[in-house]
């Protein structure tokens, strides 16, 4: 609890919208036909059914009613004790990358890293292929260059070993928003089990006119994330 409060007062101030902004999308050199993502926080079928689905069953442990209980895994394998430290490994796909692009990038991921240091217990890092099948063979994060900014939510690949192979990593979209740090760290939670806040089931409460048509919008079943 104490890590997700950290991690989340953190980096509260420095979410960026999910989606290019039209001044990204000239800045960036982007194609506006070609930018309408729809979602940037990735569910597997368990989890949509857990998060969305009233009545939907294997969703809670026997004690709680969180729909995280058994469709989010936290990244907690590489917990440091002695540090009190998470490290989260991350191995880059630079070759999918235009070349023009990397020393932005790393610029962001740098930018991202020393953030996440500064202000909570996640240490972000920067591997290899040697690292990967050494030090860290329960997972990691595996962005790449795509177009888009998106990534699942927890660690899928531990209990879902036949439908993604650990070999390869989590994958991860720092598409447009491989600019933008702070699109980076709003992908990072939620690949580190975060969802978005603006979801909550009394959101109508404080929010209007919000688009409930794609996973980035739709409003949680009450009570279940709690």
């Amino acid at each position: 609890m104490k890590f997700a409060l950290a991690a989340l007062a953190a980096v509260f101030t420095y979410v960026q919208a999910d989606m290019p902004s039209e001044e990204d999308i000239k800045a960036l050199g982007l194609d506006a036909e070609q930018t309408a993502q729809a979602d940037d926080m990735l569910l597997t079928d368990h989890q949509y059914n857990c998060f969305f689905v009233e009545g939907a069953p294997n969703c809670t442990a026997e004690d709680t009613r969180t729909g995280f209980d058994t469709s989010v895994t936290p990244w907690t394998q590489y917990f440091d004790s002695r540090r009190q430290k998470y490290v989260i490994p991350m191995k880059i796909n630079t070759r999918s990358y235009p070349p023009r692009k990397i020393p932005t990038l790393w610029n962001s991921l740098n930018w991202a890293k020393d953030h996440f240091a500064q202000h909570t217990s996640i240490e972000l890092q920067f591997v290899d292929d040697h690292e990967t099948g050494l030090y860290f063979t329960d997972g990691f994060l595996a962005p790449r260059y795509i177009k888009d900014c998106w990534s699942f939510v927890g660690d899928i690949t531990r209990y879902n070993k036949a439908q993604y192979n650990k070999k390869y990593g989590q994958q991860m979209d720092f598409g447009w928003c491989h600019a933008r740090a702070g699109s980076i760290i709003h992908e990072v939670m939620h690949a580190l089990g975060f969802v978005h806040e603006h979801s909550r089931p009394d959101r109508d409460n404080y929010l209007y006119n919000v688009r409930d048509t794609n996973v980035n919008c739709q409003k949680y079943v009450p009570g279940r994330l709690d």
